[in-house]
């Protein structure tokens, strides 16, 4: 909600227009935006029902829209993330894997030294 405050200038905007001009911090805000708005989980869905209550239909919808758009920056930023994190498991399994088979071919060179092993192939005069 602190994007959505910041955003429209919530603390000036309605320090002026409901507390005589004296500019709100963002804690006193987000209080004030919470008693004026309801929100409602679309049920089996990553939905949310957004209704903001004002006696100016404009305000009201800036503010829904703030927070919709709101909610979505964060629904992405939140997959985003969580793609990130993926990537970053299978990027740690690869190395530790490429690791494993260095590991596992320098043993077997070092066999191959050790048993005087001749690794050429059939064609090989």
């Amino acid at each position: 909600m602190g994007k959505v405050i910041e955003s429209l200038n919530l603390n000036e905007v309605w320090g002026k227009k409901y507390f005589g001009g004296e500019m709100l911090k963002t804690p006193e805000t987000m209080e004030f935006l919470k008693k004026r708005m309801s929100l409602m989980p679309v049920r089996n869905t990553k939905l949310i029902g957004i209704t903001v209550y004002s006696e100016d239909k404009n305000d009201a919808a800036r503010l829904a829209n703030a927070i919709a758009e709101t909610y979505r920056d964060y629904r992405l930023h939140l997959r985003r993330q969580l793609s990130l994190n993926g990537i970053k498991v299978l990027e740690d399994r690869f190395r530790s894997d490429r690791e494993q088979i260095q590991a596992m071919q320098t043993n077997v060179d070092n066999l191959r030294k050790e048993l005087g092993v001749n690794d050429s192939g059939p064609q090989t005069p």
